[in-house]
């Protein structure tokens, strides 16, 4: 899975662990193609 994000490490972190919740991805598609940070 490709896609980029720009959110604090625990955020990052959490989404790495299953943790991810639907607030956590508006935040992580919301800012998709920023280029900040790519996964």
């Amino acid at each position: 899975m490709k896609f980029m994000i720009r959110v604090g490490h625990e955020k990052f972190d959490r989404a790495l662990n299953g943790g991810i919740g639907e607030e956590d991805l508006v935040l992580v598609y919301g800012e998709a193609g920023t280029g900040k940070t790519t996964l």
